[in-house]
């Protein structure tokens, strides 16, 4: 009688641990890009476990109680985890932040959406009424609307912050008034996610990055648009301003 319950209770156990978020996912850069899209899901259990989760409709990541079993890769243990995994994520006007949607009526008229999972503007069928604002008549007005303006994540907006402690900490952060990452000194506690301990991180979030058209009139001349195009030389990284 002991043999089958403790079989059973093996059983169990490797179910819920096949089934915590992300095990068994190859891939970490794809699996990182799709877990962060996905809907928030705190499992069908009803541990009361404090977890976080990357919102890609307000594009923070915000707290919630997982379940302690399933759910999905989008469950982080810290904030600090979860902006590092969605730091990739561009700022994003909020209509291409909206799932694809055909409507209700039955209509086949080609139409394009902007999917934030894979940063590209894709073709749909749309059924001709309701649906949501997630929906240009061609490729040219979804990337012009989405694209141009959705390139440069949230963090390298922000101000450098030293914070609150009186470390003396060598960090990077990304200035987008000189499209460049820079140094400054941390003090070790607070400030914000604009901070890097190198310039080769920094630059893998923000180097590669066009000043959204939304933003860039805080830091750039309203009559030219800037275009950020980053170029490497051995181990240093520089910067060439294209202005259109």
């Amino acid at each position: 009688m002991a043999a089958p319950l403790l079989r059973s209770a093996f059983a169990t156990l490797a179910t819920l641990l096949l089934a915590r978020p992300g095990l068994g996912q190859t891939g970490a850069g794809a699996e990182s890009r799709s877990s962060c899209m996905m809907d928030l899901d705190p499992g069908p259990c009803r541990a009361y476990l404090p977890r976080v989760f990357y919102n890609r409709y307000t594009q923070r990541c915000e707290p919630f109680h997982y379940g302690g079993c399933f759910g999905n890769g989008n469950n982080f243990e810290s904030l600090a985890e979860c902006n590092a995994k969605c730091a990739w994520i561009p700022v994003a006007p909020k209509a291409c932040r909206l799932d694809m949607e055909v409507g209700v009526c039955r209509a086949l008229l080609r139409r394009y959406f902007f999917n934030m999972t894979s940063g590209s503007c894709e073709e749909f069928g749309y059924g001709g009424c309701q649906g949501n604002l997630n929906n240009f008549k061609d490729a040219a007005s979804c990337y012009q609307h989405c694209v141009h303006r959705a390139v440069l994540p949230r963090i390298c907006l922000m101000k450098a912050d030293p914070g609150e402690c009186t470390a003396v900490i060598p960090r990077f952060h990304y200035n987008p008034k000189t499209s460049n990452c820079e140094s400054f000194t941390y003090g070790g506690c607070g400030g914000n996610d604009n901070n890097f301990s190198s310039e080769r991180s920094c630059m893998s979030v923000c180097g590669q990055a066009v000043i959204p058209a939304s933003t860039s009139a805080q830091y750039l001349s309203p009559s030219r648009r800037v275009f950020v195009a980053r170029r490497r030389q051995g181990k240093t990284f520089k910067h060439k301003i294209i202005r259109q």
